[in-house]
């Protein structure tokens, strides 16, 4: 542009969204100056170059920068697929999680008259089973939407490790059957820690 330097109009580029990622290289045949260098590349230049020059490197240089800029183009737009991709798997757990909570909270219900009232005893330990189970599902239906939100946070308290990796196994064992899974318990496995987060991790 007419009464404009090469730096000004880089720094007009750079400003522009229409021309922000068009890579800019200088040609000079001013003697070389570290500082002018330097305040081409401050100025958004992807390289600075001084006459004389070979119109192969010159060419070679461009076609790089091309190919670098339209991978830049590439990722950004294979960016913004997953994270509308992940953005989607969001919403769905949300929806999920509220669908989820009612039929819950009657499993539970039903699991605990079993636990408590049913004579049998084997009935009765599948019935804790299945509320220790729903009870530990609504807890991370919780965490996700708190962690949604940025509002989780540990509540440390005392937790026995070996207990909490025992009912897991159990959990499992009721439906690959027993013998599949070992657990082996050496030392002191008694904690400060979030026992629901423990076993969510478990």
């Amino acid at each position: 542009m007419p009464g404009m330097d090469g730096f000004e109009l880089a720094e007009l580029m750079r400003g522009s969204p229409r021309t922000a990622h068009v890579p800019i290289i200088f040609l000079t045949a001013t003697a070389q100056d570290v500082s002018r260098t330097f305040r081409g590349y401050e100025g958004g230049a992807v390289d600075f170059l001084y006459k004389p020059f070979d119109s192969r490197i010159l060419n070679s240089k461009v076609d790089v920068f091309i190919q670098m800029e339209r991978q830049k183009q590439q990722l950004a737009t294979q960016l913004a697929t997953v994270q509308q991709l992940l953005d989607a798997n969001e919403m769905l757990m949300v929806v999920l999680g509220h669908d989820l909570r009612t039929p819950l909270s009657a499993a539970i219900a039903s699991a605990e008259y079993l636990a408590r009232f049913v004579q049998d005893e084997n009935v009765a330990n599948i019935g804790t089973r299945i509320k220790s189970s729903g009870m530990r599902m609504v807890d991370q239906l919780l965490n996700f939407a708190r962690l949604r939100g940025g509002r989780v946070t540990l509540q440390p308290r005392a937790a026995e490790l070996a207990t909490l990796a025992k009912n897991i196994v159990e959990e499992y064992e009721a439906r690959v059957g027993k013998g599949r899974i070992f657990l082996l318990r050496q030392g002191d496995t008694l904690m400060q820690g979030d026992g629901n987060l423990l076993s969510q991790v478990f």
